[in-house]
């Protein structure tokens, strides 16, 4: 495990030796850009999706803006004004995992899973917002995911997405 941390330092390094405006940059273009391929099984998209992540911080930057974190303090009724060192600690990582959930559930295979981001999508809009709360929702909705359409013609029922 050690190994594997130094050699991800030693990678991350190698990034930071850039000039540090393009390094982020060049970090955030990927996050943005990244899609799961067909083929690609969702526990390894899971870990390249992190691994982006992970890449943005090093280089110094945040997926998460100022205006993502004014809206969580806003549903707190505060501002940044008036807000407290702590609430405003608990603000960017709340504002992180929404962002990263919503961001994973679109970076996710279109061709399996756009049923699910559609649904998704119109439940919110009638009022229920289903969208994940963390990566981890995300990932687990997609694990659970079902859209068999074999299944909807042979049962006679409706997809509700999930087992």
């Amino acid at each position: 495990m050690a190994l594997l941390k130094l050699l991800k330092q030693d990678a991350y390094n190698f990034q930071s030796q850039k000039y540090k405006v393009q390094a982020k940059y060049k970090a955030k273009w990927r996050f943005f850009h990244l899609l799961q391929e067909q083929n690609s099984d969702n526990k390894s998209f899971l870990d390249r999706f992190n691994n982006c992540v992970n890449v943005v911080e090093h280089c110094g930057d945040s997926i998460v803006d100022y205006e993502d974190i004014e809206k969580e303090l806003t549903e707190l009724s505060l501002t940044q004004e008036i807000a407290t060192d702590k609430q405003m600690k608990t603000a960017k990582p709340t504002a992180q995992d929404k962002l990263l959930g919503v961001a994973y559930l679109m970076c996710s295979d279109k061709h399996r899973f756009v049923k699910m981001v559609e649904d998704t999508d119109n439940a919110y809009w009638v009022g229920w917002d289903e969208y994940p709360k963390s990566v981890n929702d995300a990932y687990y909705c997609i694990c659970k995911w079902s859209n068999d359409q074999k299944k909807l013609i042979t049962m006679g029922s409706t997809n509700d997405g999930l087992h």
